[in-house]
């Protein structure tokens, strides 16, 4: 673990960007400006990789690809009607990129039909499209890991908001058209009262899925189950709207690197003789909200015996006061990443200005009398302005790439790494311990009627 930690303290820019979107187009209307980044710059809004190729949406409508290594300029994707809500590569796909927008629709490309030929490689069209019942905006998506199943959580209409399901691969049952347009293959739509902006594949166990929205809620669901009724596992309230959601822990037979876990007060870990960050045994889930609070949940453990809600294991109001981190200052959290070698989490802090700092949570805080969060890092010079987002590599020797409203993909990398080559690149592999997800066969994403 603590070489884990010193490889992260060693991170430093290497590589930046040019301004990914400075040549001027289309904006939606929601991304200029960027606080520094010059009148011409639209955000950079999700970023994502896998192999050599670095995926980036920009608040103009586009989704570029570029080198991972060099952020050298391949492709820019344009066919979207609307502003982007995110892209994802399946963790064993290096060749289909996933992208899904608000005018309804999620895109499939196929990368090896487009870089090379730089900002003017605009010709690829999507391999399929999915749309929306409705064409209702959709405003978060994810893919499992075998990039068989799309989940898309939609913007709320009439006082509902839904969870629609794609097959991928536009097997029997998919409603391919003849355009390419993939129709749903079932839909979620009461267990949300408002936008779903977060959804989230488990990385190991493609049947199961996370959604969370404006209206608080964190769900997750076994999609083997033939109803959304049955489907739903677990309910947990942040009591805001929710802005990251992810999944972290060892999914393991046994009680994993540390049997005993918090409650609620955050007092204590039995067994653990104090200091430093602790392993994370189980399946857990965290959610970052839009008023920068940050909480996680142990889905293998229960409150009470008569109430049957996941344990929150942490629960930080709000990272901006001071006395949280440890003096260190946040104007908002970004998102948060799993490494699986140290079994720790990481949370990822930043300034208006641009700087962004690496933290962990500290369970047994309380009982110490130290602050619930410790800062790892702080990694400066990169940005100009808020950043939106970031993709860690998974790698044990790391990289992290991380994107901005002033325009600005960063790469930061340990001093070792800062020029590597094809050989300082591996591909996108799931955690160690999360490699056996399991296929799906059927489709049962049905909502069970009243």
């Amino acid at each position: 673990m603590e070489e884990v930690l010193q490889t992260m303290r060693e991170l430093r820019l290497s590589r930046s960007s040019p301004n990914v979107t400075e040549n001027g187009s289309q904006d939606d209307g929601g991304g200029g400006g960027g606080g520094g980044g010059g009148g011409s710059s639209s955000y950079v809004l999700g970023v994502d990789w896998a192999g050599e190729r670095l995926a980036a949406a920009s608040s103009d409508r586009r989704v570029r690809l570029f080198d991972r290594r060099t952020l050298r300029p391949l492709a820019a994707l344009t066919r979207h009607g609307g502003p982007v809500v995110g892209v994802r590569f399946p963790r064993h796909s290096h060749d289909l990129l996933f992208s899904a927008s608000e005018d309804g629709a999620v895109r499939c490309w196929d990368v090896r039909l487009c870089g090379g030929r730089g900002e003017e490689g605009l010709g690829s069209d999507p391999v399929a499209v999915f749309h929306s019942n409705g064409g209702r905006a959709l405003a978060s998506f994810d893919v499992n890991a075998p990039g068989s199943l799309v989940c898309a959580g939609t913007e709320r209409s009439d006082n509902d908001a839904f969870l629609t399901f794609w097959d991928a691969r536009g097997g029997r049952g998919s409603g391919r058209g003849p355009s390419g347009e993939v129709q749903p293959v079932g839909v979620y739509e009461e267990s949300h009262s408002d936008d779903i902006t977060q959804v989230c594949f488990h990385p190991a166990d493609a049947e199961r899925v996370a959604s969370g929205g404006v209206d608080g809620l964190v769900n997750v669901f076994d999609l083997r189950q033939g109803s959304e009724e049955d489907a739903l596992q677990a309910t947990c309230n942040s009591h805001s709207s929710v802005a990251a959601l992810g999944w972290c822990g060892r999914v393991a037979g046994g009680a994993g690197p540390r049997a005993g876990l918090p409650n609620d007060s955050g007092v204590g870990l039995p067994g653990d003789s104090g200091g430093g960050a602790v392993g994370l045994s189980g399946d857990w889930v965290f959610c970052a909200t839009h008023t920068e609070g940050l909480l996680l949940w142990d889905l293998e453990q229960v409150a009470t015996e008569t109430d049957d809600r996941p344990i929150t294991v942490l629960n930080v109001p709000d990272v901006r006061i001071p006395e949280v981190t440890g003096g260190v200052r946040l104007d908002y959290v970004v998102d948060a990443f799993y490494h699986e070698r140290a079994d720790l989490l990481f949370i990822a802090g930043g300034t208006h200005g641009g700087d962004l700092h690496l933290l962990t949570p500290e369970f047994d805080s309380l009982r110490r009398g130290s602050p619930p969060l410790r800062t790892v890092c702080s990694l400066r010079g990169g940005h100009r302005a808020t950043v939106r987002c970031l993709a860690w590599d998974g790698d044990d020797r790391g990289s992290l790439v991380t994107g901005g409203e002033d325009g600005q993909l960063v790469l930061w990398r340990p001093p070792g790494l800062a020029g590597a080559g094809a050989a300082g690149v591996t591909p996108k592999l799931p955690s160690a311990v999360h490699r056996k997800g399991r296929v799906r066969s059927t489709a049962p994403y049905k909502t069970k009627r009243k």
